[in-house]
């Protein structure tokens, strides 16, 4: 069974997802509809589905904030290249180190 603080960031994987398919002036509406359609959705769910997506949630979480910490180094920065191409790098090298992270250390990253 997933944890409060696991079900809070599945549903907020989901309500970011609605949120980012709606467009339109009424901002405050589409978040509020937003919010009720991702717990309904959440609610709907098997719990293979929900765990999945915690898990593709937990998964997006690690890497924007390993991207994140090694953008204001200068790791993984060469001589003559764009910013682009460097976050490419550091996105690639943010996945592979992801997949050698023990499931108990991807559960302590989020914590």
């Amino acid at each position: 069974m997933l944890s409060d603080v696991e079900i809070k960031i599945a549903l907020d994987y989901i309500y970011q997802d609605l949120m980012s398919r709606k467009m339109g002036r009424f901002v405050i509406i589409n978040q509020m509809e937003s919010k009720i359609e991702a717990r309904k959705k959440f609610d709907n769910m098997s719990r293979k589905e929900k765990i999945r997506i915690f898990k593709q949630a937990r998964k997006e979480i690690i890497i924007e904030k390993l991207v994140s910490q090694t953008k204001n180094s200068l790791a993984l920065s060469k001589h003559n290249e764009g910013p682009e191409e460097r976050i490419k790098r550091i996105r690639s090298w943010a996945l592979s180190q992801y997949s050698k992270l023990s499931e108990n250390q991807k559960n302590i990253f989020i914590k």
